[in-house]
Order: structure tokens, then C-alpha cells, then sequence
């Protein structure tokens, strides 16, 4: 695999299973990670309520309504960029882009 470090312009070159073991054994550690189930189904009922609920009270109108709502349900994704001189080796960082509360986050800015 090749990908950027962290910080700086350097790029590294790293062996696929030797990435993917290094971020399971992170992830492993329980005092620092916990294991959960899949919060998607409840976070989208949430949303879609609140959505509903604001239409419903003409808080908010159709366009920001069809905007906000939920057009896909991708699941944020977990990947490591890689450290030189630190102790852990992986610095974790979740892709929130098109996930479920991606929409609504990204409007804010734009209101």
C-alpha cells in the first residue's frame, strides 16, 4: 500500500497484511477502543423523525428537507495514516463523508 504520512510530504510503502495487522492489533486494545454494535438503523430513525417533525412544524422547507435527508447509508469508514516518530505507529481517522449525518453537518456551514 502506498500512502501519505501523516504530517509532512513523505510517502510510505507498506506491505497490505503488514498495514492490516498493525491497525487489528491497535484496535485490539481494549482500554483504548471499545467493540459496538452498528448505530446506523437508530441514528437514521432519529434523523428521518427530526426531519419529519421540522417539514411537519414548516421549520424548515421542502429544498432543505429533500437536502437533509438521507439518500444513502454508507457506514463511516476506519483508516490509519502512518506515523514515523511516535510510539503508536497508525494515527486512526474515521471518512464521515456520505454517511448518515454527513448532509446535515455539511449544511450547517452553508446556513
Amino acid at each position: 500500500m502506498v500512502f501519505p504520512l501523516d504530517k509532512g510530504r513523505a510517502t510510505v510503502v507498506l506491505d497490505k497484511t503488514e498495514y492490516e495487522e498493525k491497525v487489528q492489533h491497535m484496535l485490539d486494545v481494549e482500554r483504548t477502543y471499545e467493540r459496538m454494535k452498528d448505530p446506523m438503523a437508530v441514528y437514521k430513525r432519529k434523523l428521518v423523525f427530526i426531519l419529519s417533525w421540522l417539514k411537519d412544524e414548516e421549520k424548515i422547507g421542502c429544498e432543505l428537507n429533500a437536502l437533509l435527508f438521507l439518500t444513502s447509508e454508507k457506514v463511516s469508514q476506519l483508516y490509519c495514516l502512518r506515523k514515523v516518530h511516535k510510539a503508536p505507529p497508525f494515527r486512526p481517522t474515521v471518512d464521515y463523508i456520505g454517511s448518515i449525518g454527513y448532509s446535515t453537518c455539511a449544511s450547517l456551514w452553508t446556513f
